[in-house]
């Protein structure tokens, strides 16, 4: 035993810190997260560590959306941003530098590049975070971090693609890699060097800076290789034929698997980077845009490609990152660039990839029950859910877990094993309790259990007063559904309409099979005047989905005109009913082809911008700003 030990902590030591960083998340996500931590705490004196702890500490933040861990990951971030010398990176350091030096310790090339890359990842990081509050003062915080990370990766990667192309101009030879998905170059060099997708990786102007926001070194040297090599000032990269790199110049104090590892890493957090900013909702695109960057999925989804290819520590954070992507993101945006089918075969095939390594990770099986929940394979995606909740060892992914399978069940309008799910989460979480006591309310109406109604509904507004934070979308939605909350009703009928509009702004209505479709559509076709709907048209929009998701596009198209008339001079309230409508209406006129189709379609949309302050308003501008960039293209 004491051997094995002793074997244990030479192997360690051999270790490079990178490599030990890297194993300290593998043994996160193979659900061994007390390991992980103990294994990154051996090693507390060096950055590659010290970010690998921090990006786990962001991932439980996320996974679990309690404020004491988002919070716990802001100190970590905000920690490791001093050690990579963010607090000096103001204008009076910059000047004091320039006049008496640096008291900083130099750094070698490696070691500096690295330093501006975790520096950048921190800001993107707390960005993402920032986010979560979900209002406008985390907006604009959210926004000034991004732009502070724009610069510190725009200016590593151009710094790393200047260091390889020297590297390579003295060899011969190239080694030729696997051609990955979307458009990734087949080899390193021509990733670095430039081709059509290295030509896109900034699509603005760089911004020039005049000394490194990390380190407060100079970057006058910098600029004269860029003068001498074109390629580095600008953003278009251009191809390694057109390339003179000063050969003559001596050699970077960096070894070329260094560099292509770091590419791994710059690519990561650029990848991150795209896919965050390419979901914002577009009045704060709009803002982003006019500070010199904006998103681009395809781009993202291609540098998170490459850097999960690679050796770097990041690697696998970048699976996740496109396994949340594909199979989460695409689902809430409801995304026009990707097809849930073609979603779920893309995260599918990488799944695949990683079920060696990966396999028995809870992560892992809940990213496969997903899949299997986009298929509409609901059996096969409780199954996934179940085992992954049994093998999870952190209580937040159990929570996840349990989450999937209340939605699992609602969605085969399994009412009660719903409840029970729901009522669990409302007990065990502290996120938006709330929210779950509606979804226990909804879902025991709809079963015809009308009894504990009354007392959910006083529950439920005695958590909205007292929250801490009342102006996120789900509390805003929240405060609006206990408005419409009968406080005694006998009509099933009525609860079941808000089951399904939670399926309906949930975009899961997609996954019901025909037959659940069928009995909703019956159910929506009920005349109003013997049927009390929650909110005036709702019942109109379910029925046009209904009938949409089945084929029935002339009857869609139908009751989606009907929902619009009525609510042409009915309640200015939940206005989110008109503006769906109109936008699935466009939609599927857009579908049809033709330039009649296509004019109304245009109005159809500009008409549902008018609407202002609904539920999800956010989510549903990004679908008509990609719809009316489809039409204009």
């Amino acid at each position: 035993m004491t051997d094995r030990h002793e074997d244990d902590g030479q192997e360690e030591e051999e270790e490079g810190d990178w490599e030990y960083a890297k194993r300290g998340i593998a043994l996160w996500l193979n659900n061994q997260p007390d390991e992980a931590e103990e294994h990154l705490h051996r090693r507390t004196d060096n950055l590659q560590t010290m970010i690998a702890y921090t990006f786990i500490s962001c991932m439980n933040a996320v996974i679990s959306f309690e404020m004491e861990k988002i919070e716990r990951a802001q100190q970590v971030l905000q920690s490791v941003e001093q050690r990579c010398g963010g607090a000096q990176n103001g204008w009076f350091h910059s000047v004091k530098s320039i006049f008496f030096g640096s008291n900083d310790a130099p750094k070698s090339l490696a070691m500096r590049l690295e330093t501006q890359i975790i520096l950048a990842d921190t800001q993107l990081c707390s960005a993402i975070l920032t986010f979560l509050t979900q209002d406008l003062s985390g907006y604009m915080k959210g926004i000034w971090l991004l732009k502070k990370a724009w610069n510190e990766y725009q200016q590593t990667h151009s710094e790393l693609v200047g260091i390889y192309g020297r590297l390579r101009a003295r060899k011969t030879t190239d080694t030729v890699a696997r051609r990955p998905k979307y458009g990734i170059v087949q080899s390193v060099s021509e990733y670095l060097l430039g081709n059509a997708f290295s030509a896109r990786f900034f699509e603005r102007p760089p911004i020039k800076i005049p000394r490194s926001k990390s380190t407060g070194h100079s970057l006058a040297t910098s600029e004269a290789h860029s003068a001498a090599n074109p390629s580095r000032s600008s953003v278009s990269m251009r191809t390694s034929q057109s390339t003179d790199f000063a050969t003559a110049s001596p050699l970077p104090e960096i070894d070329e698997a260094t560099v292509e590892r770091l590419m791994g890493a710059v690519n990561f957090g650029y990848g991150l980077f795209q896919l965050s900013i390419s979901l914002l909702p577009p009045n704060i695109l709009r803002m982003i845009s006019f500070l010199g960057f904006e998103g681009n999925r395809n781009t993202g989804r291609s540098c998170l490609e490459y850097s999960r290819s690679t050796d770097d520590i990041r690697a696998p954070l970048a699976t996740l990152a496109l396994l949340w992507y594909l199979t989460i993101g695409t689902q809430i945006f409801a995304s026009t660039e990707l097809s849930c089918r073609d979603a779920a075969r893309d995260a599918a095939a990488i799944l695949a990839q990683t079920d060696n390594q990966y396999g028995s990770s809870s992560l892992h099986l809940f990213f496969r029950g997903r899949v299997a929940r986009m298929r509409s394979e609901i059996d096969v995606a409780l199954d996934f859910f179940q085992r992954a909740y049994r093998v999870a060892a952190q209580s937040e992914m159990r929570l996840l877990c349990l989450h999937e399978v209340g939605w699992c069940h609602l969605i085969r309008m399994e009412y009660e094993d719903a409840t029970e799910a729901f009522h669990c989460l409302g007990h065990a979480t502290q996120f938006s309790k709330s929210f779950f006591i509606y979804l226990v309310a909804i879902c025991q109406g709809a079963s015809g259990k009308f009894d504990d109604l009354p007392i959910l509904r006083n529950e439920l507004q005695h958590h909205l007063q007292s929250a801490t934070s009342k102006e996120t979308e789900i509390q805003r939605f929240l405060v609006g559904r206990h408005t419409q909350m009968p406080e005694e009703t006998t009509d099933a009928t009525f609860w079941r309409y808000l089951t399904y509009e939670m399926l309906f702004l949930w975009n899961t209505l997609e996954i019901c099979s025909p037959a659940i479709l069928d009995t909703i559509a019956i159910d929506c076709a009920k005349p109003q005047e013997t049927i009390k709907e929650p909110i005036e048209g709702l019942a109109k929009l379910i029925l046009g989905t209904c009938h949409e998701l089945r084929g029935q596009h002339a009857d869609a198209i139908n009751a989606y005109r009907e929902c619009i008339e009525v609510r042409q001079t009915g309640s200015t309230e939940f206005l989110h009913i008109p503006a769906f409508a109109h936008v699935r209406l466009a939609l599927l006129l857009m579908a049809q082809g033709g330039t009649q189709q296509h004019e109304e379609a245009r109005s159809l949309l500009r008409n549902a911008q008018q609407f202002k302050g609904y539920d999800f308003e956010c989510r549903l501008s990004v679908r008509i700003n990609a719809a009316l960039k489809q039409l204009a293209a």
